[in-house]
């Protein structure tokens, strides 16, 4: 009867070590696919996220530094006329003068420019459509269907409708900003 129980002592102890074996290979798999998870969470998050960031510069402020200080007529020095400031004069009106009226942007040639650009789009076909977008410095790819490049034009005609407004508010308003930065010079002041 003594080697029965040691027997069964034995068998008690092999039985027991192969399960705390397997158990902490499951704990240990487990651990592992629970690991693995989290990656794919976290690349999955990271994916949804990757939205194309717009960088939107802070708006420009005029910031005046100081108050603007008043001239003292001592300061100030009166200047002549001279021969040269009447030959400027008469030169800048025979410029004036001689200007072509080619030269010259009217409000109407403007408002042409935004009447041509409003097309039937739906009346082209896609050739038609990638052809025009292209001319208009688009971006087109090959896999565009006709609906996107109906819409990427219809952008284009708002963009461009806003523009020619611009243009035509200030064309002849006799005013220009040099590029220097320099003062401001109009056609009343010469």
């Amino acid at each position: 009867m003594g080697e029965v129980l040691f027997v069964a002592a034995i068998l008690l102890l092999l039985i027991g070590a192969m399960g705390f074996y397997f158990y902490s290979r499951i704990a240990y798999t487990e651990k592992k696919l629970n690991l693995l998870e989290t990656i794919l969470l976290d690349i999955k998050m990271m994916m949804d996220m990757e939205e194309p960031h717009r960088h939107v510069p802070p708006p420009k402020e005029n910031i005046v530094l100081s108050e603007p200080e008043q001239v003292q007529a001592s300061e100030v020095e009166e200047l002549k006329p001279t021969d040269a400031s009447g030959y400027y004069t008469s030169v800048i009106d025979s410029i004036v003068k001689d200007a072509e009226p080619s030269t010259i942007v009217t409000p109407a040639e403007s408002t042409i420019s935004a009447t041509a650009a409003t097309v039937d789009y739906d009346t082209l076909n896609r050739e038609e459509l990638v052809e025009l977008a292209e001319k208009r410095s688009l971006r087109v790819t090959k896999r565009m269907n006709r609906q996107s490049l109906l819409t990427l034009l219809r952008e284009s005609d708002k963009n461009t409708s806003g523009m020619t407004e611009q243009v035509t508010d200030g064309a002849l308003s006799g005013v220009g900003a040099p590029l220097d930065g320099g003062e401001e010079i109009s056609s009343e002041a010469i």
